[in-house]
């Protein structure tokens, strides 16, 4: 049925935007815990990112922290660190915009979404809401924003293509049109879309870029191992084979 909405205020409004009633209003936010059933071969992984397909709106979003598995057999909680094929567990998400929902328990038409692999289009898991997440219940963690390998193009690619196995958008920042005084606005527009910056420059702007310095986003390490666990690229092995 094709239907016609007037509102009394004008309002920019676009699919995907909910309407409700007052006195009635959903939770409000882009960091939730959900319970997660994986679907796919490929594992998730804490620092993954994903497409969640949620009513009719579709936003990324990266998987923060993964609480616990739930053994179906006894319904325990086990600790994890990664999910396998029909595997279900209490996951932590951060999106890069807010979602209107209510705990599955609720409304289960607001309360589920399906996570979508950006790369293949793959549905790889389906997820039931149980709450929004405040700042002092997160378990975030907090990846670095950019990795300095000066000299060293075989291993960015490597570490690209690890980082983009497991979901992650990594932005190469050693595009000619990006100059030293173009690159701390290159790398922050980088950090907002909740992206990985690869540069192998030989030097970095320190001046322009002294916040994420201080703030431990930048990589500089040519070890592999570091490399692995600073980017929690769990399971990639040291030569992390593609």
């Amino acid at each position: 049925m094709s239907v016609a909405l007037e509102l009394e205020d004008q309002i920019d409004l676009s699919r995907g935007e909910m309407l409700v009633a007052p006195g009635k209003l959903p939770q409000i936010s882009r960091h939730f815990l959900a319970n997660v059933v994986w679907m796919h071969e490929e594992p998730l992984t804490a620092g993954a990112s994903y497409l969640i397909k949620h009513s009719t709106r579709s936003v990324r979003a990266t998987v923060t922290a993964i609480r616990h598995r739930v053994n179906i057999h006894n319904l325990q909680h086990l600790p994890a660190t990664t999910l396998g094929m029909n595997d279900i567990a209490a996951v932590e998400f951060e999106a890069a915009k807010p979602l209107f929902f209510d705990s599955y328990h609720q409304n289960r038409d607001t309360g589920n979404f399906i996570l979508i692999d950006p790369l293949t289009n793959a549905t790889v898991g389906a997820a039931m809401i149980e709450s929004a997440l405040d700042s002092g219940s997160l378990t975030q963690i907090a990846l670095p924003v950019l990795a300095h390998l000066p000299g060293n193009p075989e291993l960015a690619s490597r570490l690209a293509s690890a980082l983009r196995s497991r979901g992650r958008l990594v932005v190469d920042l050693d595009d000619r049109h990006i100059g030293d005084a173009g690159f701390a606005a290159a790398l922050r527009a980088t950090q907002l879309a909740g992206a990985i910056g690869i540069t192998r420059r030989a030097r970095l702007p320190i001046s322009e870029i002294e916040a994420f310095l201080e703030a431990g986003q930048i990589v500089a390490s040519t070890d592999e191992e570091d490399l692995s666990s600073r980017f929690n690229l769990a399971g990639a092995d040291l030569d992390w084979s593609i």
